[in-house]
C-alpha cells in the first residue's frame, strides 16, 4: 500500500496504526461501509481515500490528494459558457423554426392561391 498523501510506499504500522514513513501521516483505513454508500447529487469519490468529496473540491478536504487539474477547469468553464450560450440563443433558434413552419404551412400557400387566381 502506499500512502494516499506523498504515494511513499513506506508505509509501517506504529502503534497500531499505519503511518507513512516519509512523510509521518496517519493513514486512515478504508471502510467498505463508506465505500459502497450511495453518494448525495453533485458528490465524488476521492480516488485515494474513497471518502466523499464535493464535484466542485480542487482537492480532498481528508487526504489533500488533488482532484482536478487546470485543465478540467479550463474544460469545465468552457462548457459553461457554451451552457449560457445555448441558453440565450436557444429561444430565438426555436421561434426561427416556428416562423419557418408557420410561413410555409400558411403564409406561401395563401401567396400561390393568390397568384394562380388572378
Amino acid at each position: 500500500m502506499n500512502c494516499p498523501h506523498c504515494n511513499s510506499p513506506d508505509v509501517k504500522l506504529v502503534h497500531g496504526k499505519k503511518q507513512c514513513q516519509s512523510c509521518h501521516r496517519e493513514i486512515e483505513e478504508s471502510n467498505p461501509e463508506t465505500e459502497s454508500a450511495p453518494l448525495r447529487a453533485g458528490m465524488i469519490r476521492c480516488p485515494i481515500c474513497s471518502h466523499p468529496v464535493s464535484a466542485q473540491a480542487a482537492s480532498c478536504p481528508s487526504c489533500g490528494q488533488p482532484l482536478r487539474s487546470t485543465e478540467a477547469a479550463d474544460a469545465e468553464v468552457q462548457a459553461a459558457e457554451l451552457r449560457n450560450m445555448i441558453r440565450r440563443v436557444g429561444p430565438n433558434i426555436v421561434l426561427a423554426i416556428i416562423l419557418f413552419i408557420v410561413y410555409f404551412l400558411f403564409v406561401q400557400p395563401a401567396i400561390d392561391s393568390y397568384l394562380h387566381t388572378r
